[in-house]
């Protein structure tokens, strides 16, 4: 064997050890190695579904937007048509507990008269594909505001005329309503009390002055808001919160104290 020969040997074999040790390095640190395959099924979980182009059911209609709208006859060989439109105020975050991403959100349908209706609506994971719910009539040329996913629900505020109002007169009454996704179908929670409600009450009984309540969180089973409470007197590992009962409107401090007494 030349002297050449042996010389690119040991060049190749240098490359292949400092190959491995790299690799090696990188196993050691928790780092796998570099590539550019994407993992196109993760992505499509996430991102693979848009509620512009969904089917949603209207009383039992199926309702298809494409690029956010849908146009169907009134009737047979009508000219006046039903339009339906994706309005927006989305929110997105994990309503059926299945640890991927939906999204809620407000529509609008108009069949040729002078009303325009707001629905709320979603789009859900059900195994590895995403599918539109039913829809849930808020109410006639109302003025959405926000819409919200906490304690488990979706939160829709809007605002809407006093009862007896013309059209004409612009919404300013404030309106908070709540959804939840049960077995797949959009469904209203009627919680008797909102939080806004529940936190004047609580102001009222269970704070003096220097004293604040936190945001609240409702218990559905027992049916009462619970808001922590920041107050002046306190005790030795507790955790207070003012408790709101919203079938009797009452509220008192509760004072969620921990760990055992230590005997005499």
């Amino acid at each position: 064997m030349t002297q050449k020969n042996i010389l690119i040997i040991i060049i190749v074999a240098i490359v292949v050890i400092g190959g491995v040790g790299y690799f090696a390095r990188q196993a050691s640190m928790g780092k796998p190695p570099v590539n550019n395959v994407v993992d196109t099924n993760k992505v499509e979980k996430k991102t693979g579904f848009d509620p512009k182009n969904a089917t949603y059911s209207f009383d039992g209609q199926d309702v298809t937007l494409v690029n956010g709208r849908s146009e169907k006859e009134v009737a047979q060989g009508s000219q006046s048509k039903t339009i339906t439109q994706y309005f927006g105020n989305e929110v997105r975050a994990d309503f059926n507990r299945d640890k991927t991403e939906d999204v809620a959100f407000i529509m609008t349908q108009n069949s040729g008269g002078s009303g325009t209706f707001y629905y709320v609506a979603a789009v859900i994971s059900l195994g590895e594909v995403h599918t539109g719910t039913n829809v849930i009539l808020l109410g006639d040329r109302i003025a959405p505001q926000t819409t919200e996913f906490k304690n488990g629900m979706i939160i829709v505020n809007y605002a809407q005329r006093k009862e007896g109002e013309s059209f004409t007169t612009p919404p300013s009454v404030g309106v908070s309503k709540y959804f939840k996704i049960i077995d797949a179908n959009l469904v209203e929670i009627d919680l008797k009390m909102t939080e806004t409600d529940a936190k004047t009450i609580a102001e009222k009984t269970c704070i003096k002055g220097g004293e604040a309540l936190g945001e609240g969180s409702y218990n559905e089973n027992s049916n009462t808001w619970w808001f922590d409470a920041n107050l002046n007197a306190t005790k030795e590992g507790c955790n207070p919160a003012c408790v709101v009962d919203a079938k009797t409107k009452t509220a008192e401090i509760n004072w969620r104290c921990t760990g055992a007494i230590i005997p005499k």
